[in-house]
């Protein structure tokens, strides 16, 4: 009765079973068996948790729900978050704000996903948290940059002009 339990919460899950543990045992007549040996998770193609699950977006809600941005040097900051007090009574609120670097991130995100229970491997929660840093630089860097060598027009280039 156990054992078809597990297999009801695996398959609630969405966890998908090896296919070398489908192959037929030689030893057996026809039947198959399970190398305990083997996991779900040994090589990328089933990293995935419960039956493809997006890890990077799985951190982006996170992220979302938490209001983090990643800023254009790379650090990870919530949204609006004042930096500096503007009088005392906003001391204790700057004072009291989380600061979230790669780690806090990952291991948020790896105790989050547990308590509602998804595991995912702390390795892939790592990489999409670096994927989404990089990304997001590069969004950035070109948001910012993009404008700058766009060609001014010819009303801009007299204004440019005036002020050089």
């Amino acid at each position: 009765m156990r054992v078809q339990e597990a297999f009801a919460w695996f398959e609630r899950q969405g966890f998908q079973p090896d296919p070398r543990d489908l192959q037929p045992d030689p030893d057996e007549a026809g039947g198959s068996t399970l190398h305990p040996v083997w996991s779900a998770f040994e090589d990328a193609t089933y990293e995935a948790p419960n039956g493809g699950a997006d890890v990077v977006q799985i951190v982006r809600d996170f992220m979302r729900a938490r209001g983090l941005e990643v800023r254009f040097d790379g650090e990870f900051a919530q949204i609006d978050a004042g930096q500096m007090a503007h009088s005392p009574a906003e001391i204790d609120r700057v004072l009291g704000q989380v600061e979230w670097d790669a780690d806090a991130l990952v291991d948020a995100v790896v105790i989050d996903t547990r308590k509602r229970g998804i595991r995912i491997d702390r390795g892939l929660v790592q990489t999409a948290v670096r994927l989404i840093k990089r990304n997001d630089r590069q969004q950035r860097l070109v948001t910012v940059m993009r404008p700058l060598f766009r060609p001014l027009s010819p009303h801009e280039q007299l204004r440019a002009d005036e002020q050089w």
